[in-house]
């Protein structure tokens, strides 16, 4: 009866060690759609000055790329990769003087590299929750520009290195973990750079010469959906030294 028990205990400890992050490193690939909200002071935003009337809006995105995790126990594990990131935005000039009206799309992207710290829940024998929280790298390769034949807008990048803006991410969500298939998981995270991510401007062509209308409005925080997927990686077995006699 006793070794029965002891048999049991055994392949739970087994069962543990193989669905749990202790000495694993894996790899694997994220998709996370953009969500525009209100809820962070990002969607919309509008600047007027005595002939053009401008409003600017944020309309989704996506970020894609890999992802490294490092566990370095069954419940803390360390995250890092590289991600492409387009956010989507729309425009809308007003002339007030002749009543022109105009809108254009417009995107920005980005590269993020995530530096974060993860800790998990065991739920049940292959499910986990776990939330993170870190810093994201994130550069901007170049200002944005576009136009049509009445108006053009122009976003530039803001700061003393405009084309790198560190970030605040925090990250919540649930992961199904199999022996053989990998882990899959499903959750949300939000981001919010550190200071203003870049300046709009808006201009309009008349007959009388050019009129713009500029607002600082971009913070750059965004909210996502993030699906991820990791190939499954047995743990690394640590070599023990022969002692010599």
């Amino acid at each position: 009866m006793i070794i029965k028990k002891l048999t049991f205990i055994a392949l739970i400890l087994v069962n543990f060690s193989l669905l749990s992050q202790e000495n694993v490193t894996t790899v694997g690939f994220q998709f996370k759609p953009i969500i525009s909200t209100k809820f962070i002071n990002a969607v919309a935003a509008e600047s007027t000055t005595d002939w053009v009337s401008a409003e600017f809006k944020a309309e989704g995105g996506y970020a894609m790329g890999m992802v490294v995790r490092r566990g370095f126990t069954p419940t803390l594990s360390l995250e890092t990769g590289i991600s492409y990131l387009k956010r989507n935005y729309s425009i809308k000039v007003f002339d007030i003087d002749s009543l022109y009206e105009g809108e254009m799309q417009y995107s920005m992207v980005s590269y993020q590299i995530p530096i974060q710290g993860l800790i998990y829940a065991r739920l049940t024998d292959n499910l986990w929750m776990n939330a993170s929280g870190g810093i994201g790298l994130n550069f901007l390769p170049s200002d944005v520009k576009s136009a049509t034949f009445e108006h053009r807008q122009t976003t530039y990048r803001t700061g003393v290195v405009n084309w790198f803006k560190p970030s605040l991410i925090a990250n919540y969500g649930f992961e199904y973990r199999t022996k053989k298939s990998g882990y899959f998981y499903l959750g949300a995270s939000f981001d919010r750079p550190f200071g203003e991510l870049a300046l709009a401007r808006a201009t309009i062509r008349r007959p009388s010469g050019e009129e713009r209308s500029t607002t600082s409005v971009y913070t750059g925080a965004y909210l996502t959906v993030d699906f991820r997927y990791f190939f499954h990686e047995d743990p690394e077995r640590r070599k023990k030294r022969k002692k010599k006699r």
